[in-house]
Order: C-alpha cells, then structure tokens, then sequence
C-alpha cells in the first residue's frame, strides 16, 4: 500500500512514505535521502526571525520577517559612536549570533576627542567575540599598532573567528581595513595610522616662508594632505627650492626655501 505526506516545518522537509520507506528533501545539500531526519539536521537549516535591535545603529540591507540559514546582516553605528564587538550576526541553526554594540565616545563638540580622553572612555568599553563553527587554532594577543588602539580589553587568546577593531586618534589616516580576524591561528594584517603634520612657526622661518592662504602661525594637516607656502616679505624665491605646495608624507614636510631679496 503507498501513501504520501506533506509535514511544513518553516519550508524545510518534505515527506513522502512509499511502502514504509521515508524519504525527505535536504534543502541545504538540493538532495533526498532515505530515512529521518535527526533533530542536529533539522535545526541547522532552521530559519531565524527577526535581527536584534541595536541602540543607536543601522543595518545594512533589507529587514525582513524571515532569513535563511547562514545568512548575515551588518550593524553600522551612528555618528559619534563606536562599533563593538563584531560589526555582522550570522543566522545559525535558527538563532543569530551575538550583535555588537554601539558605545558612545561621550564628546558632543564639534573639537576631536582629546586622545587621552579617547582613551579613558575606551577602557569602559566591554568586549564581544564571535565564534565561529571553523575548526582552526586559536590566536595569541593582537598586534600593536604604533599610534593606534585597540577597541577592546586585550586578551591572552582568542578563539577562531573573533574580530576586533581598532581605532587611530584625531588627525592619524587609518590606513588599511579597520578590522582584524583571528583565522586559522593567526590574526589578518591590522590597519596602519599615518602620522600627521605639523607647520610649525620655528620651521617656517627657518626657512623664510609662511603660509599661503590661512593667517595663522601654525597648522595641523593629515598625512597626504598638501600645504601651500609663500615666502616672507622681503624674500625670494630660492631657483634650488623645493615646490611650494608641500604635501604632507607621514608627518614630513619638505620645507620650500626663500632667500633674501636685493
């Protein structure tokens, strides 16, 4: 005698009984197999409902009411917060992983955020791992960066998968990808922060030349950022001088120079 079934668990299993044999339809692997399901089987291509809500943060793509296994959605925090803790949840045997969350730098002027104060407020900051169901080693301390910080306490071991990041201070170019991850027993190459430049008054006149368009004695610019310069009054050109819009490589500045007029 044959007979059929239909059992819907969120649109995962198919059932069909033909002479007592059970077969169902595996979406995750598009193949029927002989026999049942196991319960591990089952919830891994469980769906996951709705993404947690993350205080001051934004999500980047469409919200739906259902997503599929393996699926992951991105956290962007808004201004004048920081990402912490892995910025992406990944949908896993019908739950997400842990989101991150969004803390406040506790700065509401205009001004950049005191480095040490910066600081201060990162030590508060509590820190978020996500594992990963990979099977590789584990990762010792993160690198140090010169001028940069970590945005987390620091760790003796960390297991596969977890992300940090890092942040450089007012004024540094961040260079390279903000995030690291610990794969396979090693960490991905940490960001760089370039250094900034400083024009300073002592350095101009040294060389006999001010600054072009701003009245002022001194100025503070990012690396890669190009500074205009003209000689003082009184003073010319020198024919050997170097050009007199400088830019600024990693907190050098090639001074143009100006000689005495006659």
């Amino acid at each position: 005698m044959k007979r059929s079934g239909y059992l819907d668990h969120h649109n995962v299993w198919l059932f069909m009984y033909m002479n007592c044999i059970c077969l169902y339809y595996q979406r995750l692997t598009s193949q029927w197999a002989i026999g049942f399901p196991t319960t591990d089987s089952l919830a891994d291509e469980m769906p996951c409902g709705s993404i947690p809500k993350v205080p001051n943060a934004q999500i980047e793509g469409r919200n739906k009411e259902m997503y599929e296994p393996g699926e992951t959605i991105r956290y962007q925090c808004d201004a004048g917060f920081l990402t912490v803790g892995p910025p992406e949840i990944i949908c896993r045997e019908g739950n997400w992983t842990a989101p991150p969350f969004c803390e406040g730098i506790g700065s509401t002027s205009k001004q950049p955020m005191r480095r040490v104060d910066l600081l201060q407020k990162l030590l508060v900051v509590k820190f978020k791992v996500l594992k990963s169901q990979g099977k590789g080693g584990k990762c010792g301390p993160p690198p140090v960066i010169e001028n940069g910080d970590l945005l987390s306490f620091p760790m003796q071991e960390y297991p596969q998968g977890t992300t940090l990041e890092y942040k450089c201070p007012s004024l540094y170019v961040l260079e390279g990808s903000q995030y690291i991850t610990c794969t396979d027993g090693q960490w991905t190459s940490p960001p760089v922060c370039l250094v900034p430049c400083t024009a300073s008054e002592e350095d101009m006149g040294r060389n006999n030349v001010e600054l072009k368009w701003v009245p002022e004695r001194k100025l503070y610019v990012r690396s890669g950022d190009v500074i205009e310069f003209q000689c003082k009054r009184g003073y010319l050109e020198d024919p050997a001088s170097s050009p007199f819009r400088a830019q600024c490589v990693e907190g050098t500045i090639e001074y143009p120079r100006c000689k005495p007029g006659t």
